[in-house]
């Protein structure tokens, strides 16, 4: 059994404490999910298929896909 019963309640009023602090995250708009999407997209198919802008992009088309899904998780309203 446990020896000090108060050792429980200090850990679970920890846990409530850091659950009330934590991160909000959002589901990012329908809008930016697409233009993400098709970011990521563009940038695959521009790997096996020559698009001539893109080819020479493809990671920073990547990168700006990945980099605006994840602001609009964290941003509100993005």
């Amino acid at each position: 059994m446990l020896e000090n019963p108060f050792c429980i309640c200090y850990h679970f009023s920890n846990l409530i404490f850091l659950k009330e602090k934590a991160m909000r995250l959002n589901a990012p708009s329908k809008f930016s999910w697409l233009i993400s999407l098709i970011l990521g997209v563009l940038s695959l198919v521009s790997y096996f298929v020559a698009i001539p802008f893109v080819s020479l992009n493809l990671y920073w088309f990547m990168g700006a896909g990945w980099l605006l899904l994840i602001l609009a998780t964290f941003l509100k309203g993005l």
